[in-house]
Formats: C-alpha cells, structure tokens, sequence
C-alpha cells in the first residue's frame, strides 16, 4: 500500500515539474514573398523566461542574400539592446541581440526585429522555402543558457 502511495505522489511530482519547464522560442512565421524584392523577414521571439542576448545561426534558402543590414532597427522589446550580423558561410549568417547593461528584453512574446532578405529572380510562386536556426542561445543576466 505504502509503494502505490510514493507511485502516485512521484507521478503527481512529475506532472507539476512538468509544467513548470520554461518555455523560450524564436520563429520565423510562413511568409508570401515576390520574386527579385527585399523582403523583411520577421524574426519572434515567445519566452518565459527573462532573456538579455540571443545568438544564432540563420541558414537562407540557396540563392536568397541578406541585404543591407547597417539601418536595422530592433522592436519595443528592447531597452538598449543591439543587434550585430555577420555573414559566415555564402547562406550563412551569425545574428547576436545583446544588452551591454545586461538588461533583459521586455514582455514575453513577439518581434524582435526585421532582417532585410534579397529574394532571388529564380523562385517559383507558391514554392516554400526554409529559413533555419542553428546553434541558438538564449541568455539569462548570469550568462546561464535557457534553451
């Protein structure tokens, strides 16, 4: 009888522990782009927890470019963060959104910024293509990673 009693009482535990793992997210959503335009390619951000800097890696679709990104500007979710791009790899790009105070980004969800994308002549209406995130870091004040 006891045995069945800690069974229960360690499922119950589970499921509470369960539900209280932080949930921290970037998308991208489906977007309707031309062929040959810029396109401003959103990049979300839904978390729980609080978050100062993000880094990833962002893989274009073969033949897409990241246009100018010196004017890029970051949403009301910051308070003085900065976001830095680095091209890596010819579809390859490193982004990094950080605070020098170490001041975490407001609210918990929604745009962080827009990344200007060159949408190749090439591409066929009605076509999907994949933008993907490697290598993601989501940083908590004490450096810790929350993903």
């Amino acid at each position: 009888m006891k045995r069945k009693t800690y069974v229960i009482l360690f499922l119950i535990l589970s499921l509470f522990s369960v539900r209280a793992l932080a949930e921290n997210k970037l998308s991208i959503p489906v977007l309707e782009i031309g062929a040959g335009k810029e396109a401003s390619v959103p990049i979300y951000l839904s978390n729980d927890s609080q978050v100062v800097a993000i880094q990833f890696r962002l893989h274009l679709p073969k033949g897409f470019t990241m246009s100018d990104t010196s004017s890029l500007t970051v949403s009301d979710r910051k308070t003085n963060h900065t976001v830095s791009i680095k091209k890596m790899a010819s579809q390859e790009y490193l982004v990094v959104l950080f605070s020098i105070t170490n001041t975490a980004l407001r609210g918990n969800s929604g745009l962080l910024f827009r990344l200007p994308v060159l949408v190749p002549d090439t591409c066929v209406t009605g076509h999907r293509f994949s933008f993907r995130f490697s290598e993601v870091i989501l940083s908590a004040r004490n450096g810790a990673n929350l993903e």
